[in-house]
């Protein structure tokens, strides 16, 4: 009996210790993809804001309303089903997370003026909410992932950070090309952004 107890004790001491990083990741990604909103619309010149076009608005609309609809199915069943040891479920508030900036982010593209650009080489539209999402989701899906190998012990968790970083930085890339005036400095940006996008194949 007592090898059973300790045994539970442990696995709790786990969960408890991986939904704990889980939170404090959490907390930085929404932190991070808040000071970038403010940082575009706080910076974006006034005529780079306008209404997305109408197929483009659709699209925002019809993600909005379907994850809008999943989270309000799960909010009304019985979310204590979802949670281990008393605690909410890390993994739930990953999920939460995700959805939550993601449904915001099609929301503001849906129904309020956005900040688009036209990237001066490739000429394509650059919607720079959508890269605000990308870029903290990116790294805080990539941490999610290496994370759940690492073992219990001092500096386990520098890689994944590292990766995590990275791949935010690969999709910072997408937010400053199309603010790049010669053809050199986007070259320059670019090939940072694939370098920092490659450093997750190793693992």
């Amino acid at each position: 009996a007592p090898a059973i107890f300790e045994s539970f004790t442990d696995i709790f001491e786990e969960v408890e210790a991986i939904n704990k990083i889980i939170y404090r990741a959490a907390a930085v990604t929404i932190a991070f993809w808040l000071l970038l909103l403010v940082c575009v619309f706080g910076n974006a010149p006034s005529y780079s804001l306008d209404y997305l076009h109408d197929n483009e608005r659709e699209i925002a609309k019809i993600a909005f309303f379907m994850l809008l609809v999943a989270n309000g199915l799960l909010a009304m069943s019985n979310l204590n089903g979802l949670r281990l040891y008393g605690q909410p479920s890390g993994l739930l508030v990953a999920a939460f997370t995700v959805q939550l900036i993601s449904m915001t982010t099609n929301a503001l593209l849906a129904f309020a003026p956005s900040v688009v650009m036209v990237d001066p080489f490739t000429k394509s539209r650059v919607f720079f909410l959508r890269w605000c999402e990308w870029i903290p989701l990116g790294g805080f899906m990539t941490f999610l992932c290496e994370m759940l190998d690492v073992k219990r012990e001092k500096g386990a968790l520098t890689m994944p950070i590292v990766n995590a970083v990275a791949q935010s930085v690969s999709c910072m890339g997408g937010l400053v090309l199309p603010l790049c005036s010669s053809f050199t400095t986007w070259c320059v940006v670019m090939a940072v952004a694939v370098v920092a996008y490659l450093l997750i194949f190793p693992q």
